[in-house]
C-alpha cells in the first residue's frame, strides 16, 4: 500500500470534538478514519483528504501543475472559507488558517508515510539488518518538547544517551499520541525514527548476538487495531468508551451486539459491496434524521422526524453495480466509486436539499466537493424511509444545481 492509498482508504468522519477530545478515540478507529477537530462539513473533509492524497501521489492539478504541499495548503484554506467555517483568527484553531492547513497536511501525510516505512522495515530480513529504531529530531522547533522524559514515561530506555528500542517494542505505540508505532508521535513534533543497524545494536547492548526477529509485527499491529474496536460491554471502561463513541459520532458508528464490535458504518458498506453473503445478511439502519435533514424536508412539506432510513445490503450492493464505472449508462450521471458509497451515512445526516421525486418518493441530496450532486432516492413510508437507489448527478454549469431530476 502506498501513502496515497493509505489516505484514500480512510473513512471521512465528521466531528465536533476538539483535538484533545479526539485523543480519547481508540487507535483502531483513528487509523481507519480521516477527520479534523471540530469539522462537520463533509465537503471540507473531502477536500482535505483529496489534497493530501494528491500531494502524496504527485497528482496533476487542473492547470497541469503537480500538486505541491503549498497548493494543497492553499486549497484547504480556500475550502474552509467556501464552507463558511473559517473564523478569521489565523490561529491553528481556525479551519481557514494557514497554520491549521499545515497541521492537516503534514500530520496526515507523515502518518501515511510513516505507515509505509514501518511496513517496509518490518520483514524478518529488514529487522535482522536493522533491528531497532532511534527517535531523533528531524526538524528544528523554536519550542521543543521534552522527548527524553516522554520516552522514559513510555517505558523506553537510553542506550549511550540515545532513545533506541527494537522495532517490535511497545514503547513506540505508548509514545504516540495517535496510538501507532511510527512517526509522527504528536502534532508538529519534528521528531522522526531512524533505523539502527545490527552492529550498532550489539555495541550499545540493545540486543545480543543471539537475537532473532520473531513474529510478524505488522500483522500483530493490525490485529491490535482490530481488537481495539471490540466492546464486550463487560467492563466499566468498555461501557464508558462505547458511550463516548456513540455520543460523539452518532449515526456514523454501528454496534454488532452479538460480536461486541463497534464499526464505522462506512466500513460496513465497503464490506457488503465486496461480499454477497454479507450483503444478503446485512440491513443498515441510519437512525433518526438530524435537525438539518428535518428542516430540509420541511421546506417541501415533508415530515421525516423520527423516521429512520433502512438500507438493505443487497439493494445497496445492487445499486452500486448499476452505477459503478462503465455500468453507469445515464449520461447526466458520474460513475460511482467505493469512496462515494461510503458517504451514504453522511449524506443522510447532512443533506443540502430534500426534494419530492416524481414517483412519490424523496431525493436526499448533498453537493460534493467537486460541485456535482449525490442523490439518495428513498420511498417515504409512514414509519420509515427505505433506500431505493443512489447515484451521482452532474451539476448544471449554468445554475450549479443537479442536471436532471
Amino acid at each position: 500500500m502506498t501513502a496515497q492509498e493509505k489516505i484514500l482508504a480512510k473513512t471521512l468522519v465528521t466531528t465536533g470534538l476538539s483535538s484533545a477530545e479526539i485523543d480519547n478515540v481508540r487507535a483502531g478507529f483513528k487509523d481507519r478514519s480521516f477527520f479534523s477537530a471540530r469539522i462537520e462539513s463533509v465537503r471540507d473533509l473531502q477536500v482535505k483528504q483529496q489534497q493530501v492524497a494528491d500531494w502524496l501521489g504527485s497528482v496533476k492539478r487542473e492547470d497541469g501543475a503537480l500538486t505541491t504541499r503549498a497548493s494543497a495548503i492553499s486549497a484547504i484554506m480556500a475550502s474552509a472559507k467556501r464552507e463558511g467555517i473559517a473564523t478569521g483568527t489565523g490561529k491553528v484553531s481556525d479551519p481557514g488558517s494557514e497554520a491549521r492547513a499545515k497541521v492537516v497536511v503534514d500530520t496526515n501525510a507523515d502518518l501515511a508515510r510513516g505507515y509505509v516505512g514501518y511496513v517496509a522495515g518490518a520483514s524478518t530480513g529488514a529487522r535482522m539488518a536493522f533491528p531497532a529504531v532511534e527517535l531523533i529530531r528531524g526538524e528544528e522547533r523554536q519550542t521543543k518538547r521534552d522527548w527524553t522524559s516522554r520516552w522514559k514515561a513510555a517505558g523506553g530506555q537510553l542506550y549511550g544517551g540515545r532513545m533506541i528500542c527494537l522495532k517490535e517494542s511497545p514503547v513506540l505505540t505508548s509514545l504516540s499520541r495517535f496510538g501507532v508505532p511510527y512517526a509522527p508521535f504528536d502534532y508538529g513534533s519534528g521528531m522522526v525514527l531512524d533505523e539502527v543497524d545490527y552492529d550498532t545494536c550489539i555495541e550499545l547492548g540493545v540486543i545480543t548476538e543471539a537475537y532473532k526477529p520473531e513474529g510478524d509485527i505488522v500483522q500483530d499491529f493490525n490485529a491490535t487495531l482490530e481488537a481495539d474496536m471490540d466492546f464486550s460491554g463487560k467492563t466499566e471502561a468498555d461501557r464508558q468508551a462505547l458511550a463516548f463513541m456513540t455520543d460523539s459520532f452518532g449515526d456514523q458508528v454501528w454496534l454488532d451486539s452479538k460480536a461486541g464490535k463497534l464499526k464505522w458504518k462506512a466500513d460496513i458498506i465497503s464490506e457488503l459491496l465486496k461480499d454477497s453473503d454479507a450483503a444478503k445478511a446485512t440491513s443498515l439502519r441510519l437512525g433518526k434524521p438530524t435537525s438539518q435533514a428535518m428542516e430540509a424536508a420541511q421546506e417541501v412539506g415533508e415530515d421525516i422526524s423520527g423516521k429512520a432510513l433502512t438500507m438493505p445490503g443487497n439493494m445497496v450492493k445492487h445499486e452500486f453495480k448499476r452505477h459503478y464505472g462503465t455500468a453507469e449508462k445515464e449520461q447526466s450521471n458520474i460513475p460511482l466509486t467505493e469512496a462515494d458509497m461510503r458517504l451514504l451515512p453522511n449524506i443522510w445526516r447532512f443533506p443540502d436539499k430534500i426534494r419530492k421525486s416524481e414517483k412519490g418518493g424523496l431525493y436526499i441530496e448533498m453537493q460534493s466537493a467537486d460541485g456535482n450532486w449525490y442523490r439518495i432516492v428513498v420511498s417515504n413510508f409512514e414509519r420509515d424511509l427505505k433506500f431505493k437507489t443512489f447515484y451521482k448527478v452532474k451539476a448544471n454549469p449554468a445554475t450549479g444545481l443537479p442536471l436532471r431530476d
